[in-house]
Formats: structure tokens, sequence, C-alpha cells
């Protein structure tokens, strides 16, 4: 997530914005790993800590942050960065904020979403994405419901934010008292129907790449290969070739990227409209 602004907040936002509701945005990843880069350790480095600096967003590091690893080498470094989130988000003065809940951010949003329901408890706090189920195969397991951020929730989202986001801004304020737990991972939204991503909340020049966005060409995956997750989520699709072009065309007009991330497990899973793109 270092490379371009995220693709999932860009679509969201888009949703919401396409329906009239005023959207805040933070990428407080991109935040965490410019800081980190230039971070000077205030005491003598050990050898561990001085080899992985400015590496810690590569997969083969992902280990760092997780549980205890976390603690030990990362959280005391962006706990600063986080803090300085955590005050920017409750200065908006918004009272829904929503998280996209990776492993590997799972340390840092249990922190902001604690100190953010301690400075205003009555804050709807939102979670979606791949950490909120465990049990993939039997897709019953809700893992989130029995963490330690479990009782700082109130949706958990399953499956494609996006066919949800607009109910919840519906309903979140009605006086709920227990979790809503809402989709699952069936959902077939027609990818064509959603509004272009909105990357107008972020800063290109903090991204690796300055001058590139994500393109979606497609969702799931025709195969059924047993070792990948992809096919345990939903049902495969793929856009239109007509409606990509128009997004490719929209994104260089209005924000002057010369390349594209296409961020899809299967980009010619439909063949003919696969030569519609490309032809």
């Amino acid at each position: 997530g270092t490379i371009f602004p995220p693709y999932n907040l860009s679509r969201l936002s888009s949703v919401l914005r396409e329906n009239k509701y005023d959207v805040n945005v933070f990428d407080l990843n991109v935040k965490c790993y410019n800081f980190l880069r230039t971070y000077e350790e205030p005491e003598v480095e050990t050898a561990d800590t001085m080899a992985h600096r400015g590496t810690y967003w590569e997969s083969v590091q992902y280990h760092f942050w997780l549980g205890e690893q976390y603690y030990k080498y990362l959280h005391s470094k962006l706990e600063p960065i986080l803090d300085k989130g955590i005050q920017e988000i409750l200065n908006t003065g918004d009272d829904i904020i929503g998280f996209s809940l990776y492993e590997t951010n799972y340390e840092c949003t249990t922190y902001v979403i604690k100190k953010l329901k301690e400075f205003n408890p009555n804050l709807t706090i939102v979670v979606g994405g791949p950490e909120t189920i465990i049990r993939y195969h039997d897709k019953t397991e809700i893992n989130i419901l029995n963490s330690d951020i479990g009782d700082y929730l109130d949706y958990i989202v399953i499956g494609e934010g996006e066919y949800h986001i607009l109910e919840i801004m519906e309903n979140y304020k009605s006086n709920y008292s227990d979790i809503k737990i809402m989709g699952d991972l069936f959902s077939k939204i027609n990818l064509d129907d959603l509004p272009f991503p909105d990357y107008s909340d972020y800063d290109f020049n903090d991204y690796r790449h300055k001058s590139g966005v994500s393109l979606e060409t497609s969702r799931g995956c025709v195969a059924s290969c047993t070792f990948c997750s992809e096919t345990l989520f939903w049902k495969f699709r793929q856009r239109g070739g007509s409606r990509l072009i128009d997004e490719v065309k929209y994104q260089i007009n209005e924000y002057g990227v010369n390349r594209f991330w296409f961020i899809d497990s299967l980009v010619n899973g439909d063949l003919n409209k696969f030569y519609d793109f490309i032809s």
C-alpha cells in the first residue's frame, strides 16, 4: 500500500460522495511508511533493526507487524504518527469512522480505534476487510468479535463494502445496542455500476510512484485452486472494456497520471471483455 494511493478507500469514498455524503480520508499507512524511512533511533540500533529499517513494508518482513513483534520493534517508533493521525481524525468532527482491517495493520488499527473511543465514546466504528473473519472455508466464524477490540465496534462488514456502506450511513444514528454484522462472501456487485475511484484525498508525492493509480478490471477468479483464498470469496466478474477505457481517460485527465497498476487476481477471465479493453 505504498506504491499508489489505496484503491479500496478511493472506491468507498467515491460511492459516498456520489450519494452526497461528506467524507474525510486518512492514509496513515503511507504516513508511517514515510516517517519510518527517515527515523533515527534515539539509542544505538541493533543489527536487527538496522537491517530492516525502511523495509518493514516488504512482504518478507510482515511478521514485524504481528503481536509482540510489532510492540517490540515498531510501535514506539510509530506511536507519534498514529497519535497525530488520531487527533486529525477527531478534529474533523466526524461521528462515524471506518477501517480496512488486515493482518498486518491489525495492531496499529487496534491502537487507533481504542484511542478514538477513549477520546469520544460516542463515535460509531466500522471495520471491514479480510481480518474480520478467520475460517474462510466455512465462512461462518466472525473472528473480530472475540478480539480485544470487539467491544469497541459498531459495524462489521464482510465481503464487498460498496454493497453495504450506504445502508450503514442511512441507519448508523439509530439506537442499536448490539454490533451489526453485515454482508457475506457471496455478494456479486456489478462493478460497472460503481463510480470511478476518487483520488482527490491524497498527495501523490507521498507514494513511491508519484504518477499512477490502481485499476480493477475484474473481481474474483474463474479457477478453483485449493491453495488460494480468492476462490473462497466472491464470484468472478469482469468489467466492460468501454467502461474501463472511460476510467483510464478520466483518471488521466483528473490527476495527470501516466501509469496504472492492475490489481486483479485474473485480468483475462472473460476473454471477450478483455479483448474489448485491449483492442
